[in-house]
């Protein structure tokens, strides 16, 4: 079933009713708008919490915005993002051993020898290993921090442009904005290169997520100035 959700894309935790002998999925960094659900335990037959984007925010001065994960049955991560391994890295992480023979790594179209170890193809833990490593937690949470500090920054140019809307202030770096200049010679598309889309409510904003922790602000901010005819920055 699916569960609604507030103004700002949160799931409706009051929502959740008669959920005792159910599986709650609650989500830290959501696609859309990058945000973080009430993590609080809930009273279901299973929790997971999808962290694909946000969960390293847990190495970070951040960590807060992530209370309660510790307390789902299984986590997911997706290592590409935040924590900017190969494409097929991810991590799953369960609360107890026990819970191994709980959760399926695959779907029934799949073969049983493509489900677990990949066999001869790249060892992308091993990537993820030497990165963590070699950084630690210190070097990975201060390149993480420093994405988040470009998304409010970002976030705050745009709401005192006169030339652009902010939908709402970024909780986990992703940016949600749209241009307010509308003529027969601009569209929305015309920023397609320089920013992701989404819908919100049937409409369409545009995303703007930090991931990249050698992103420049300045000329970032330049760009979408230029495409929206805002005044550049001095």
């Amino acid at each position: 079933m699916s569960v609604p959700v507030d103004s700002v894309g949160r799931l409706d935790r009051t929502s959740l009713v008669g959920v005792k002998d159910a599986a709650i999925v609650l989500t830290a960094g959501t696609t859309g708008r990058g945000v973080i659900d009430a993590l609080a335990p809930v009273e279901a037959r299973w929790t997971h919490v999808d962290a694909a984007w946000a969960g390293p925010l847990i190495f970070t001065k951040y960590a807060d915005r992530l209370a309660g994960m510790e307390h789902a049955d299984s986590i997911s991560i997706s290592a590409h993002k935040w924590l900017y391994q190969p494409k097929d890295s991810a991590l799953i992480l369960l609360k107890s051993s026990e819970s191994l023979s709980k959760v399926s790594y695959g779907s029934s179209y799949l073969t049983t020898p493509n489900v677990g170890i990949q066999g001869s193809r790249g060892a992308s833990a091993i990537p993820l290993l030497a990165t963590l490593l070699a950084w630690g937690q210190t070097g990975l949470a201060a390149r993480i921090e420093k994405s988040m500090a470009d998304a409010d920054k970002l976030a705050e140019l745009l709401a005192d442009d006169e030339y652009t809307e902010l939908k709402q202030y970024p909780e986990s770096g992703v940016v949600i904005w749209r241009p307010l200049r509308k003529s027969a010679e601009f569209t929305i598309s015309q920023l397609f290169n320089i920013s992701s889309q989404t819908k919100i409510d049937g409409e369409i904003w545009l995303r703007q997520v930090a991931a990249n922790p050698n992103g420049d602000i300045v000329k970032i901010w330049r760009a979408i100035s230029a495409a929206v005819c805002a005044k550049p920055p001095s």
